[in-house]
């Protein structure tokens, strides 16, 4: 809670932001956005649309939607913990549960695409735990099957790969049934039934062809596809950690001989690699990251559960097990930083490899003792790490926003100075006009404008970009119809950010005026 009003983010968490303010300014149908990761604001825009409805007005909204980033974790912990509690454990159920509280994905807490998408599968796999754990035909059962269902269908719309992970749990269950995957067939129905709401509301909301275009287009510039590529980029992350490389190596190796190293000797190796990590240099962005990703991979003996001879518990949970790698796997594979998603589906196969039980005899302080090393790494970094801050962000003087968008968060005074020059210098002359900004990681200066965008997305272009990528962006502004009356471009310590519209720009707009912060130069152009 305390985490919710301090620090700043005008990029990433800002561009989640902005799909559901421009909806609420222009409706979901005006929207210019081309780009999957807009799915994941329609969970979300019904309860902003009714803040912004009671209220009059958006300001705090971006407080807002930290509330539900906070609402959705919340819901995820409850729903573990009463899984845990079906297995019949106490202190293993609270440390889980505040494992996945604590877990702040890139220290970032808002509702965007990977956050709710990690904790609509950590609630589809905890309330399948629950059913399969229940007896056939109880309440109980059913609650828990329509739970995990319903999770499912907003995990695909959250985040549309994971789908996949749906249509194969459904394809096991109908295929094996209750005997080998422990839940009936009504269940599939179920998870049929919530993935065709899920996709039917994608489609009427944002229409068949814009989701098609979002597909295409997110893919251009992610460059998503492509094997090779993928294995290219995972060695380029990973190559200067050779540390973690080493630890992680460990983690699969203790993984594999879990049954062999017992209730004693795993969990005290698996505290081992843990600490280690505060040797090393953090390779997964920050060390929760690296922390989840450790404790997930030494869970993989847990696999060796799926024998049908395996008693009901320990299958029940390999089975959860399997389903939360999948799901990493697929966040994995589907991302454009690769490993760095690892942890994003790996959390709850991190909470289930140091809270599966072990052959006889079973020790539970050992686990208890490994999830709470776990617990307080996350902590570690949650509490003290903001994304998109520098150590001098975090040493630096800050102001409490009193009005518009960003109303009760406590930001650093070369943020909120910057907004008050995009407040009183810059929204005067633009009004409600049509816009586009191009900046390097300040996108989010445009949620205290009233201009309507004219962009396919409002993400800087990352360099990665592909040739054809560029290429259709530049092909969207080529027609004056979705060229925008203004562009603003924000030049933050010289960088210059990628502008689609060149090489065309100068014979299309003109300099109108440049404003000088402390954090750089903007400059705003008029169409000729």
């Amino acid at each position: 809670m305390v985490r919710l009003t301090q620090g700043l983010d005008l990029g990433d968490e800002s561009y989640y932001a902005e799909f559901v303010v421009e909806w609420l300014r222009s409706g979901v149908a005006q929207s210019p956005f081309r780009t999957l990761h807009q799915t994941s604001a329609l969970i979300v825009f019904p309860a902003s649309w009714a803040f912004a409805a009671l209220r009059d007005s958006t300001d705090g909204l971006f407080l807002f939607l930290r509330f539900l980033f906070f609402a959705g974790s919340l819901i995820a912990a409850l729903l573990w913990y009463g899984f845990m509690r079906t297995l019949g454990y106490r202190a293993l159920a609270w440390s889980g549960s505040i494992l996945i509280l604590a877990f702040i994905p890139f220290g970032l807490p808002a509702p965007s695409y990977n956050t709710t998408g990690m904790q609509a599968a950590v609630a589809a796999i905890a309330c399948l735990g629950t059913a399969m754990r229940s007896r056939a035909n109880s309440a109980r059962r059913l609650l828990g099957e329509i739970g995990s269902a319903a999770a499912w269908g907003v995990a695909a719309v959250a985040y549309p790969p994971l789908g996949v992970v749906a249509a194969a749990l459904v394809f096991g269950v109908l295929a094996g049934g209750e005997r080998i995957c422990a839940i009936g067939r009504r269940y599939a129905v179920l998870v049929i039934l919530a993935g065709c709401i899920g996709l039917g509301a994608i489609i009427v909301t944002l229409s068949p062809a814009s989701t098609l275009e979002s597909i295409h287009y997110l893919n251009l510039i992610n460059r998503v596809n492509g094997i090779g590529l993928k294995i290219e980029s995972t060695a380029t992350l990973l190559r200067p950690y050779p540390g973690f490389c080493c630890l992680a190596l460990s983690a699969v190796c203790a993984g594999v001989f879990r049954n062999s190293l017992g209730s004693l000797y795993h969990p005290l190796i698996v505290i081992a690699l843990l600490l280690a990590l505060f040797m090393v240099q953090p390779a997964l962005y920050i060390r929760s990251h690296d922390a989840i990703t450790i404790a997930g991979l030494a869970g993989f003996g847990i696999l060796m559960d799926l024998r049908l001879t395996a008693p009901r518990q320990q299958r029940i949970m390999a089975l959860c097990y399997l389903l939360a790698l999948l799901v990493a796997a697929t966040t994995t594979a589907s991302a454009l930083h690769t490993f760095y998603n690892f942890c994003i589906g790996g959390l709850p196969a991190a909470a289930i490899a140091l809270s599966a039980p072990y052959a006889r005899p079973d020790r539970r302080w050992p686990r208890q003792f490994a999830m709470s090393v776990l617990v307080l790494i996350v902590l570690s970094t949650s509490l003290l790490f903001r994304y998109g801050q520098t150590s001098l962000d975090a040493a630096a003087p800050r102001e409490l926003v009193r009005t518009g968008i960003f109303k009760g968060i406590y930001a650093p005074t070369t943020l909120t100075e910057l907004l008050q020059v995009i407040r009183r210098d810059v929204s005067p002359r633009i009004g409600h006009a049509t816009l586009a900004i191009f900046s390097e990681s300040h996108p989010g200066i445009a949620l205290e404008l009233s201009a309507r965008l004219k962009m396919l997305m409002t993400f800087p272009l990352p360099v990665s970009i592909s040739s054809e990528g560029l290429a259709y962006t530049h092909a969207y502004y080529t027609d004056l119809a979705n060229r925008p009356q203004f562009v603003l471009i924000f030049r933050e310590g010289g960088i210059e950010p990628i502008n689609p519209m060149q090489p065309n720009f100068e014979s299309w707009y003109t300099s109108d005026t440049d404003f000088k912060t402390s954090l750089g130069v903007l400059s705003l152009y008029r169409r000729r």
